[in-house]
């Protein structure tokens, strides 16, 4: 797909990372390092999962409205990472892909795939323009691989510039996924799982509910860095969208390497955003507060007692501890792993983990 906007407010991260460089070191009245290290290991491990990011590069599939609907309403950088300036929350963005996609078709169940492509496997193409997957070859299948399911298609996955979302040139294989229609009577449903080398990277179900008023997306399954031998991360992903009043909210429950993540996040009709993110792992971490794309406040909260308030605009946010003093740089670099933390889990769980439903479903 298309670069992707930060998903934290850009202003704010840059604040935190600034105000950790130029603060004093005085020794620190709490301990946040430990806590922030452990919920950067959480979002590193769906972030850093070269079988997930190689998923976005899914959008990049001529017939499928998702790609044209991400580019207009998706982040466009991974949270944290150099280059835009600010742009609208996480949830914000999200609410804004879920109306395009509910309002991209009828609430009425279809077949996921023509039947002319069932069975198929999609390559990389980048001789046309623009490059993107496409079937070269109608009889192609992978050497070593067993038949593709006679109910869904194949993705070849290569190395991703994480910059563009487009596989790298030189078109490195990394492994395939493949995408099966389980549809019921209930739902459109689409089973993922993705091989990387000869191990299962991820393996999870989308179920899509649609009615002429909500559209509801929800995940449940796993997903594994196979190469490095990383932690199973188990997830249970929903963003439930009310087209009347383009309202959103959104439950994340994650688990994996003795940590547990619970995210709960509303937009309400008006554009506000409400958040009460948790991390739990020898302790616990809150982040919990509103936004909105002018407005940031926040508190975080460490074993239950308040640790920073964030506060103000993107731009200039206030921050201070419980007392209302500066933070250390300690305390500020460890505040800043632990928003932009929590953003990367929000933002893998939509934006990697759905993509190929957003591909299938928009």
């Amino acid at each position: 797909m298309a670069a992707m906007r930060r998903l934290v407010p850009g202003a704010l991260a840059a604040a935190l990372l600034v105000g950790a460089c130029e603060k004093s070191t005085a020794p620190t009245t709490t301990d946040p390092t430990t806590m922030a290290t452990a919920v950067s290991g959480m979002s590193s491990t769906l972030m850093q999962n070269s079988a997930l990011i190689s998923l976005n590069a899914l959008l990049y599939t001529p017939g499928f409205a998702g790609a044209a609907m991400v580019a207009a309403t998706a982040p466009a950088a991974q949270p944290g990472t150099a280059g835009g300036g600010g742009g609208a929350t996480a949830a914000l963005r999200t609410a804004s892909l879920m109306r395009s996609m509910a309002l991209a078709r009828p609430a009425a169940l279809q077949a996921l795939f023509p039947a002319n492509i069932l069975g198929k496997t999609f390559q990389w193409d980048a001789t046309t323009v623009p490059p993107g997957y496409r079937i070269k070859d109608s009889t192609y299948t992978l050497p070593g691989a067993p038949a593709v399911p006679s109910n869904g298609v194949r993705f070849i996955l290569y190395q991703v510039d994480t910059a563009s979302g487009m596989p790298n040139p030189g078109l490195q294989t990394t492994g395939y996924v493949d995408l099966a229609d389980v549809s019921t009577a209930a739902a459109n449903a689409l089973h993922i799982v993705v091989h990387v080398a000869s191990g299962t990277a991820a393996d999870y179900t989308i179920s899509e509910v649609r009615t002429t008023t909500t559209l509801t997306l929800s995940t449940t399954g796993y997903v594994q860095d196979v190469l490095i031998g990383g932690p199973q991360i188990n997830f249970d992903l929903n963003h439930a969208f009310t087209l009347a009043d383009s309202s959103l909210a959104d439950t994340f429950d994650l688990s994996g390497n003795g940590a547990t993540v619970t995210m709960m996040t509303t937009v309400s009709a008006s554009g506000a955003e409400v958040f009460d993110w948790t991390f739990s792992k020898n302790g616990t971490v809150e982040l919990v507060g509103s936004g909105t794309d002018t407005t940031f406040d926040a508190q975080v909260k460490l074993n239950g007692t308040l640790f920073a308030k964030i506060s103000g605009t993107p731009n200039a946010p206030t921050i201070t501890d419980a007392n209302g003093n500066a933070l250390t740089a300690t305390e500020t670099l460890a505040l800043y792993q632990i928003v932009v933390g929590f953003y990367s889990v929000y933002w893998a769980g939509t934006y990697l983990v759905f993509a190929p439903g957003i591909l299938l479903f928009g």
